[in-house]
């Protein structure tokens, strides 16, 4: 869904791009373009990028969260 998404919604192509340049890794477009994310090293890194990015588009909702291995 990613092609016609940011056809409608360029801000959405924006964000996913601005997240592969500055080296996040495993940028994806979640659904039907609600979500984008990108991985970090570390929590400091997240947390970092997310302030910048609410600052470079301070329309979108943007939070660093932190992910915990399942438990098998």
């Amino acid at each position: 869904l990613e092609a016609p998404v940011f056809r409608l919604e360029p801000q959405v192509a924006e964000l996913k791009f601005y997240l592969q340049a500055v080296g996040l890794r495993g940028v994806l477009m979640s659904g039907s373009g609600s979500t984008v994310f990108g991985l970090a090293h570390d929590a400091q890194e997240a947390q970092f990028y997310a302030r910048q990015l609410q600052a470079r588009l301070p329309q979108f909702w943007v939070r660093a969260a932190r992910t915990v291995p399942a438990q098998l």
